[in-house]
């Protein structure tokens, strides 16, 4: 509660110094604080249990469509040669909060020419991505214990796959934002037959991908230092 307070404390204190006009001008600013906030621990403990069981079940659906016989039982991957074990920590929740951050933030650095509910769109499309990652990041440590045992898919391999999917997940988010940003499916402003009145406004659109590569190198560097699937 003390966490939405502040973000309220904010928004107020901004309304009282600059005025409504700024709090306006500042609302996706002062409302992305909310990301901030940590959910309430009986929240967080009824979504990791739910979605590392979604993880355990579509792990031990891709399982069996490799031909590997694999059965799941609660949070608990079970194969011939190994179980693996879905704990709290590989939930995927930290990376599905991650994700959803990250999109919102790209959402609101779209082209202005890019109506709302595509920009929604890249919101909600974190929410799957953020879940097929996981899967990915769970076939593929159950895949290295089965050929090499448990304990190769422990400790650094555990860590750089939650990276590398990671920055997979990253890419794809950055698909879907293209594909729905992109200028033949967006709708477009018409075209002014002056060209110089047209220059000004295709500058900035120009420098967006260059903002988002840039944002996105930087986030996957913060990744070596953290690992989002903790």
């Amino acid at each position: 509660a003390s966490g939405f307070a502040f973000v309220g404390a904010v928004a107020g204190l901004v309304w009282m110094i600059w005025g409504l006009d700024v709090l306006r001008a500042l609302r996706f600013p002062i409302a992305f604080l909310l990301f901030m906030v940590p959910l309430p621990s009986v929240l967080l403990v009824a979504m990791s249990f739910r979605m590392k069981l979604a993880a355990a079940w579509l792990a031990a659906v891709a399982l069996r469509g490799l031909g590997i016989p694999a059965t799941q039982a609660g949070s608990l991957i079970q194969t011939p040669q190994v179980n693996v074990l879905v704990d709290d920590t590989c939930s995927g929740l930290s990376s599905l909060i991650s994700l959803l951050a990250l999109a919102t933030l790209w959402a609101s650095l779209l082209p202005s020419t890019v109506s709302r509910w595509r920009r929604a769109a890249v919101v909600l499309a974190a929410v799957p991505i953020a879940l097929a990652a996981n899967m990915v990041r769970l076939l593929l440590l159950t895949l290295l214990a089965i050929a090499y045992g448990p304990k190769v898919a422990a400790g650094f391999v555990h860590y750089g796959a939650g990276v590398v999917v990671f920055a997979v997940a990253l890419l794809a988010l950055a698909g879907v934002s293209f594909l729905l940003a992109c200028p033949g499916g967006s709708a477009r402003p018409a075209e002014s037959r002056d060209p110089l009145a047209a220059r000004p406004s295709a500058q900035p659109l120009r420098r967006r991908p260059i903002g988002l590569a840039l944002g996105s190198l930087a986030v996957f560097g913060l990744l070596v230092w953290w690992d989002p699937y903790a």
